[in-house]
Protein backbone atom coordinates (compact mmCIF):
# COMPACT_ATOMS: atom_id res chain seq x y z
CA UNK A 1 0.00 0.00 0.00
CA UNK A 2 1.79 3.06 -1.03
CA UNK A 3 1.93 6.18 1.23
CA UNK A 4 -0.61 8.14 -0.37
CA UNK A 5 -3.43 5.22 -0.03
CA UNK A 6 -2.14 5.23 3.65
CA UNK A 7 -2.86 8.77 4.52
CA UNK A 8 -6.37 8.80 2.21
CA UNK A 9 -7.18 5.72 4.16
CA UNK A 10 -5.98 6.46 7.92
CA UNK A 11 -8.10 10.39 6.86
CA UNK A 12 -11.26 9.05 6.08
CA UNK A 13 -11.06 6.42 9.23
CA UNK A 14 -10.44 9.72 10.99
CA UNK A 15 -12.86 11.50 9.65
CA UNK A 16 -15.84 8.30 10.57
CA UNK A 17 -14.27 8.30 13.80
CA UNK A 18 -14.75 11.65 14.30
CA UNK A 19 -18.26 12.00 13.08
CA UNK A 20 -19.29 8.95 15.21
CA UNK A 21 -17.93 10.68 18.65
CA UNK A 22 -19.43 13.93 17.74
CA UNK A 23 -22.70 12.20 17.06
CA UNK A 24 -22.54 10.58 21.03
CA UNK A 25 -21.97 14.16 22.51
CA UNK A 26 -23.86 16.34 20.62
CA UNK A 27 -27.47 14.16 20.55
CA UNK A 28 -29.98 16.47 19.01
CA UNK A 29 -32.22 18.20 21.39
CA UNK A 30 -35.41 16.22 22.20
CA UNK A 31 -37.45 19.81 22.87
CA UNK A 32 -40.25 17.75 24.91
CA UNK A 33 -37.61 16.88 27.57
CA UNK A 34 -36.24 20.29 27.30
CA UNK A 35 -39.93 21.94 28.21
CA UNK A 36 -40.10 19.93 31.05
CA UNK A 37 -36.31 20.44 32.70
CA UNK A 38 -36.59 23.99 31.92
CA UNK A 39 -39.97 23.99 33.65
CA UNK A 40 -38.53 21.71 36.35
CA UNK A 41 -35.33 23.99 36.79
CA UNK A 42 -37.38 27.22 36.96
CA UNK A 43 -41.69 26.98 37.67
CA UNK A 44 -40.96 23.80 40.20
CA UNK A 45 -38.79 25.91 42.72
CA UNK A 46 -40.67 28.81 42.83
CA UNK A 47 -43.94 26.90 43.31
CA UNK A 48 -42.43 25.62 46.28
CA UNK A 49 -40.82 28.74 47.72
CA UNK A 50 -37.56 28.26 46.48
CA UNK A 51 -37.27 31.69 44.25
CA UNK A 52 -33.73 32.45 45.33
CA UNK A 53 -32.70 28.51 44.93
CA UNK A 54 -34.11 27.69 41.37
CA UNK A 55 -31.05 26.59 40.07
CA UNK A 56 -31.60 28.05 35.97
CA UNK A 57 -28.57 29.85 34.46
CA UNK A 58 -30.76 32.39 32.73
CA UNK A 59 -27.92 33.49 30.44
CA UNK A 60 -28.72 30.98 27.35
CA UNK A 61 -32.22 31.96 27.09
CA UNK A 62 -33.14 34.94 24.35
CA UNK A 63 -35.20 37.51 26.03
CA UNK A 64 -38.30 38.30 24.21
CA UNK A 65 -39.40 41.74 25.95
CA UNK A 66 -40.21 43.10 29.40
CA UNK A 67 -43.70 41.68 29.44
CA UNK A 68 -42.84 38.16 27.66
CA UNK A 69 -40.04 36.79 29.41
CA UNK A 70 -37.54 34.39 27.78
CA UNK A 71 -37.07 31.83 24.45
CA UNK A 72 -35.74 28.67 25.37
CA UNK A 73 -33.61 27.81 22.42
CA UNK A 74 -33.17 23.80 23.61
CA UNK A 75 -37.08 23.42 23.66
CA UNK A 76 -38.94 26.26 21.86
CA UNK A 77 -40.51 27.09 24.27
CA UNK A 78 -41.23 30.82 26.00
CA UNK A 79 -40.85 31.15 29.47
CA UNK A 80 -42.69 33.94 31.46
CA UNK A 81 -42.86 34.55 35.51
CA UNK A 82 -44.98 36.68 37.30
CA UNK A 83 -45.72 37.42 40.83
CA UNK A 84 -48.44 34.83 40.97
CA UNK A 85 -47.22 32.35 38.03
CA UNK A 86 -44.65 30.70 36.07
CA UNK A 87 -45.99 29.86 32.57
CA UNK A 88 -43.76 27.60 29.80
CA UNK A 89 -45.70 27.55 26.28
CA UNK A 90 -45.40 26.25 22.88
CA UNK A 91 -46.60 29.38 21.61
CA UNK A 92 -43.87 30.29 18.94
CA UNK A 93 -43.05 26.34 17.44
CA UNK A 94 -45.71 24.52 18.18
CA UNK A 95 -45.68 20.93 18.88
CA UNK A 96 -46.79 18.05 16.92
CA UNK A 97 -48.79 15.64 18.24
CA UNK A 98 -47.13 12.87 18.93
CA UNK A 99 -45.04 15.54 20.97
CA UNK A 100 -48.23 16.37 22.96
CA UNK A 101 -48.78 13.54 23.67
CA UNK A 102 -45.02 12.66 25.21
CA UNK A 103 -45.69 16.16 26.80
CA UNK A 104 -48.97 15.29 28.80
CA UNK A 105 -47.43 11.81 30.44
CA UNK A 106 -44.43 13.79 31.00
CA UNK A 107 -46.22 16.52 32.61
CA UNK A 108 -48.12 13.30 34.58
CA UNK A 109 -45.07 12.47 35.91
CA UNK A 110 -43.99 15.76 37.33
CA UNK A 111 -47.02 16.20 39.09
CA UNK A 112 -46.93 12.60 40.86
CA UNK A 113 -42.57 13.16 41.66
CA UNK A 114 -42.65 17.23 41.95
CA UNK A 115 -46.32 17.80 43.46
CA UNK A 116 -47.27 14.81 45.28
CA UNK A 117 -49.50 16.45 47.48
CA UNK A 118 -52.11 18.28 44.16
CA UNK A 119 -55.18 16.39 43.23
CA UNK A 120 -56.91 17.25 39.97
CA UNK A 121 -59.58 19.16 40.16
CA UNK A 122 -62.64 17.32 38.40
CA UNK A 123 -64.54 20.70 38.42
CA UNK A 124 -62.37 22.43 36.20
CA UNK A 125 -63.71 20.72 32.95
CA UNK A 126 -62.96 23.23 29.63
CA UNK A 127 -65.01 20.79 26.98
CA UNK A 128 -63.50 23.31 23.97
CA UNK A 129 -60.22 22.59 25.05
CA UNK A 130 -58.55 19.53 23.55
CA UNK A 131 -56.72 19.05 26.81
CA UNK A 132 -57.16 20.78 30.26
CA UNK A 133 -56.27 19.80 33.46
CA UNK A 134 -55.47 21.67 37.06
CA UNK A 135 -53.93 19.76 39.58
CA UNK A 136 -54.57 21.83 42.97
CA UNK A 137 -53.97 21.87 46.62
CA UNK A 138 -56.85 23.32 49.07
CA UNK A 139 -61.06 24.19 48.18
CA UNK A 140 -61.88 26.82 45.67
CA UNK A 141 -62.41 29.60 48.31
CA UNK A 142 -58.74 28.94 50.07
CA UNK A 143 -56.63 31.90 49.89
CA UNK A 144 -53.84 29.29 49.95
CA UNK A 145 -55.25 27.37 46.99
CA UNK A 146 -52.67 27.17 44.32
CA UNK A 147 -52.00 24.20 41.55
CA UNK A 148 -50.41 23.36 38.13
CA UNK A 149 -52.50 24.27 34.72
CA UNK A 150 -52.22 21.89 31.55
CA UNK A 151 -54.17 23.85 28.91
CA UNK A 152 -53.93 22.39 24.68
CA UNK A 153 -55.88 24.14 22.35
CA UNK A 154 -55.66 22.90 18.66
CA UNK A 155 -57.84 25.80 16.74
CA UNK A 156 -58.02 23.85 13.21
CA UNK A 157 -60.27 21.52 14.77
CA UNK A 158 -64.32 22.05 14.31
CA UNK A 159 -65.63 24.33 17.31
CA UNK A 160 -62.41 25.70 17.96
CA UNK A 161 -62.39 28.81 19.86
CA UNK A 162 -59.36 31.03 18.82
CA UNK A 163 -57.43 31.19 15.22
CA UNK A 164 -54.36 30.33 16.58
CA UNK A 165 -52.78 27.65 15.08
CA UNK A 166 -52.24 25.66 18.54
CA UNK A 167 -50.76 26.46 22.12
CA UNK A 168 -49.75 23.84 25.02
CA UNK A 169 -49.09 25.69 28.40
CA UNK A 170 -47.98 24.56 31.46
CA UNK A 171 -48.19 26.69 34.58
CA UNK A 172 -47.61 26.82 37.76
CA UNK A 173 -50.27 29.48 39.67
CA UNK A 174 -49.69 30.73 43.32
CA UNK A 175 -52.10 31.41 45.70
CA UNK A 176 -53.07 34.76 46.53
CA UNK A 177 -51.90 34.55 50.06
CA UNK A 178 -48.70 32.77 50.56
CA UNK A 179 -48.39 30.53 53.63
CA UNK A 180 -46.82 33.10 56.50
CA UNK A 181 -42.95 31.18 57.74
Amino acid sequence: MSLTARILAIGALGFVLGDAIRDHFEKPTDRVTAAIDLFRSVCVPLAKGQREEADFDFDHLAILNADSGWMDPESNFSLKIGDRDCVIADSANHMNVGEQERFSTMVQRVIDIDFPLLRRDPDNDMPHWDEFAFWVQFPPDHPQRWGVMLMRVNPIQEGAQSDALSLTSLRVVLPYQQPSE
